[in-house]
């Protein structure tokens, strides 16, 4: 009996065990997510057949489909953060919803999706009556200025001027009734005070309204003064992205001309071109980003072969490749929406700031060959992710939020556009090949070395036909800038690394650090050179001493004192792109009258330094306004308009 009661313990203990080992390895076998999917309406009805992926941060996907009860389930994801996007044939997709996967972990996440044929009545539910409610703020506050700034401009009396506002305002209750007007003004208020203002104008509702307190005389005068600001504000952003290229193409007086035109003519209906966003614009690889995929601006038959090269580079660029210290990065993949899931190339990818959080910050990208994006050093924050692709379906305001060290993976998806058959003969021969005819965008992108021989080469083709020695002169300078300019490069990586090298020596041996961590560290410090040094940053290279001296040295004395003064109106029309821009921003926010552009467009001349270091976006606001006469040139509600929408930009510098 002893024995057997021995024996009877040993088997417990076995099974005991076998259960904690069991226990240990269904911890490390990672979660469970489960779920049950629904259509909207208040039936909830479950609906069969649906695809769930499950996107790790890595890119990982995982896929199930959904049963006969609308329920789901996936076991042994690995912990870790994922997104859920699901979709059906005749169903809404949903793209993005976040869950965070444990070990041993068991997430249940019930999810709807709403029938493509549902008809939805115009939104009288709570997120309507709030949307209702910032857009009525807002326009209340617009007509603060409106209606003051009119009744000084046609010396108006205060009971006009307060019933033209009441009128004005009592027509917006009537157009935000209209769920495609509310989604308008909604749209109007990221763009400026002057678009909403224009909106209103263009509204008849509200054009009633301006019509029933003023002559027809002061109506016309007024919309006219509404279209000037308008026209100005596209001509400033016009001029400083092509002032910004300028700066790599070293574009001739025509070219540039031809480019402010096409500009012109399509930021004439595209906000993504007006002043303030060309305002967060800081380098000419952005300004050829925007002018290239969202603005589609064509620049065959305009560039030289040379300055095509540089062209290229420009547009393939990233934009943002630098050490950037603090922030998060906001990464992903971009596919087309069919089950075979292809990555897109060439999308452009704007991560923008909610306006609420006061930054006024983007940053923009384009996808690779892969569809994948990448933004590092994206400050701590809420944004808003926007995409575009010409062919494509526009993807506006996707929501993410930045924490500081955080890798967050978005993906998403695009809808191709139907091209319409520009030939009969393509529906019978849809396979049909034609040779594309080589443009600026479709060459081999150039390596450093090249963009700046290119760079170069482009300078020199300012100075017109050259004889043969001068042409070999200048080729020989070109080749000693190029050589300088790696030997230097190269020279501080090695000083950068060397300091590197010495902080990690000493933590191990202070013992902060093991041997193999300095070593990885030191590896990425290492890519992350790499990556700097090949990024394209070469600013000033058509100022080098050597290049310079060269120039004049082959020219003569008259022409090279033609040389220099075009050099000095490219400057000069740099700087006044550039306070064009600063009083155009303001002019759209602030709503300026005459008396107070004119006295800031010679304001802003004093305060406007000029460096290659320098962006649009540096306190050249406040610098305006450090002297208190010139604050006092605004209303009150300019006042206060002007530390919404401009105060971010010097926290942000801070």
């Amino acid at each position: 009996m002893t024995r057997f009661n021995f024996l009877l313990i040993l088997v417990v203990c076995g099974v005991m065990c076998a259960g904690v080992v069991l226990g240990q390895g269904n911890a490390v076998d990672g979660g469970t997510l489960r779920g049950k999917i629904t259509d909207t309406t208040r039936a909830q009805n479950p609906i069969e057949g649906v695809e769930i992926k499950i996107v790790a941060q890595d890119g990982t996907e995982f896929t199930t489909t959904t049963d006969a009860n609308g329920n789901y389930k996936h076991a042994g994801l690995p912990a870790g953060r994922y997104l859920i996007n699901i979709s059906k044939e005749g169903f809404g997709e949903r793209i993005g919803k976040p869950v965070v996967i444990v070990n041993g972990g068991d997430h249940f996440m019930p999810l709807k999706m709403s029938n493509k044929g549902d008809v939805i009545l115009p939104p009288l539910h709570v997120h309507g009556r709030r949307m209702d409610a910032v857009v009525k703020v807002r326009i209340e506050s617009l007509l603060q200025r409106v209606t003051e700034s009119i009744g000084k401009r046609y010396n108006l009396d205060e009971v006009v001027v307060k019933a033209l506002h009441q009128s004005i305002l009592d027509s917006i209750d009537s157009v935000l009734l209209q769920t495609e007007s509310r989604s308008a003004f909604a749209k109007a208020m990221g763009n400026g005070n002057a678009v909403l203002l224009n909106m209103l104008l263009s509204r008849p509702d509200c054009k009633a309204a301006f019509t029933e307190h003023l002559s027809e005389a002061q109506l016309r005068d007024y919309v006219d003064f509404a279209a000037a600001r308008q026209q100005r504000d596209q001509h400033a952003a016009a001029h400083q992205i092509t002032m910004l290229l300028d700066q790599e193409l070293s574009l001739t007086p025509a070219q540039r001309e031809k480019v402010v035109q096409l500009l012109r003519d399509e930021i004439e209906n595209e906000t993504a071109g007006n002043a303030m966003r060309v305002l967060r614009i800081s380098s000419p690889q952005a300004a050829a980003q925007l002018a290239r995929y969202r603005l589609k601006i064509p620049m065959d038959g305009i560039l030289s072969k040379v300055q095509s090269k540089i062209w290229l580079g420009l547009i393939t660029a990233d934009a943002h490749k630098e050490i950037m210290g603090g922030g998060g990065t906001v990464r992903g993949m971009i596919t087309d929406t069919t089950p075979a899931q292809n990555p897109i190339e060439g999308v452009e990818v704007q991560v923008v700031a909610v306006a609420r959080e006061g930054r006024n910050l983007a940053f923009i990208a384009t996808t690779d060959a892969k569809g994948n994006y990448r933004h590092d050093g994206i400050p701590a924050g809420r944004y808003f992710i926007n995409i575009y692709r010409e062919g494509y379906g526009d993807r506006l305001g996707k929501p993410v939020t930045v924490v500081n060290g955080g890798d967050h993976f978005v993906p998403l998806k695009m809808l191709k556009i139907r091209k319409k058959v520009e030939n009969i003969f393509d529906l019978f021969v849809p396979n049909r090949t034609r040779k594309k005819k080589d443009t600026a965008d479709t060459a081999e992108p150039p390596s450093m070395r090249q963009f700046i021989e290119a760079k170069l080469q482009a300078h020199t083709e300012l100075l017109g036909p050259l004889d043969e020695h001068a042409s070999q002169r200048l080729a020989l300078a070109t080749k000693g800038v190029v050589q300088q300019h790696f030997e230097a490069r190269d020279e501080r990586r090695e000083k950068t690394l060397q300091g590197f090298e010495t902080d990690l020596r000493e933590k191990i041996e202070a013992g902060e650090m093991t041997r193999e961590q300095a070593l990885s560290s030191l590896e990425a410090i290492k890519k992350n050179l790499l990556d700097k040094n090949s990024a394209i940053n070469t600013s000033g290279i058509t100022t080098h001493r050597l290049y310079q001296q060269a120039i004049k040295d082959v020219l003569s004395e008259e022409a090279y004192a033609q040389y220099s003064a075009h050099q000095a109106e490219r400057r000069a029309l740099r700087r006044q792109a550039l306070w064009d821009l600063v009083v155009a921003c303001m002019d759209t926010q602030l709503l300026l009258d005459n008396t107070q552009r004119k006295h800031l467009e010679t304001a802003v001349k004093v305060f406007a330094p000029l460096s290659r270091r320098n962006s649009p976006r540096i306190s050249m606001f406040f610098l305006l306004f450090q002297r208190q006469r010139n604050f006092k040139i605004l209303t009150p509600w300019q006042q206060a308009e002007f530390k919404r929408v401009f105060g971010p930009i010097a926290l942000e510098r801070k």
